[in-house]
């Protein structure tokens, strides 16, 4: 199982390397980030608020389409952790 709080920390701070399987049971790799500075950047800003989604479910910033995700967290099912010397991973 992966521990989507761990997955959520590091999001705040680089931009990770996931997937996740979607509603139809397509695979979905996904780049995603909650680093709100990166995110306004690109002309994003949250709709609402992070904490306002179900407990169960990521709310992500795509960085391959520059848009808002969400996922289920029992959907998770792997990520790739930054390196600890890197604060921003470049894919």
């Amino acid at each position: 199982m992966v521990n989507v709080e761990e997955l959520k920390k590091l999001m705040k701070t680089n931009k990770i390397s996931f997937t996740y399987k979607k509603i139809n049971g397509e695979v979905r790799q996904a780049l995603g980030t909650l680093d709100l500075e990166y995110i306004r950047s690109k002309g994003g800003e949250p709709k609402g608020s992070l904490s306002n989604m179900p407990d169960n479910v990521l709310r992500y910033w795509d960085v391959n389409s520059d848009g808002w995700r969400s996922c289920k967290h029992e959907n998770i099912e792997s990520y790739v952790k930054p390196d600890a010397s890197q604060k921003e991973i470049d894919f």
